[in-house]
């Protein structure tokens, strides 16, 4: 963005991008793919970067603990939650609800709620 001046240059832009887990309703929600990649898809579109554990693969060979132990790593790597409206009906996603309130990750239940990407300008 230009200042007005043109000694004075180009102002630094410092970009805040929230990295947000999605959390909700897997096991027995034959629709959780579609779900989850449309919040993805929201998340994005606000300007934030986005884990979502419906990208792991279904595999017989990995048992349900083993899903929820990748899924808490991805989790812990994030400082903010979506919670999908599904997310009370799953014991997955209320064990991420309270590992998000221990880690004091910021919870969202609304997209709405969810900030778009800010740009704060710097002064030189």
């Amino acid at each position: 963005m230009r200042t007005g001046s043109a000694d004075k240059g180009v102002r630094p832009v410092q970009e805040v991008i929230m990295k947000f887990y999605i959390a909700g309703m897997i096991t027995g929600d034959k629709k959780y793919k579609r779900r989850f990649r449309k919040a993805e898809r929201q998340l994005r579109k606000k300007g934030h970067s986005v884990m979502n554990p419906a990208w792991l693969v279904e595999s017989p060979e990995f048992s349900y603990e083993d899903y929820i132990f990748v899924s808490g790593a991805m989790q812990e790597r994030c400082e903010a939650v979506f919670f999908l409206k599904t997310w009370k009906r799953s014991p997955g996603a209320n064990g991420e609800f309270v590992r998000a309130t221990l880690h004091r990750q910021r919870i969202f239940f609304q997209m709405k709620a969810v900030p778009r990407q800010s740009r704060t300008e710097t002064c030189s």
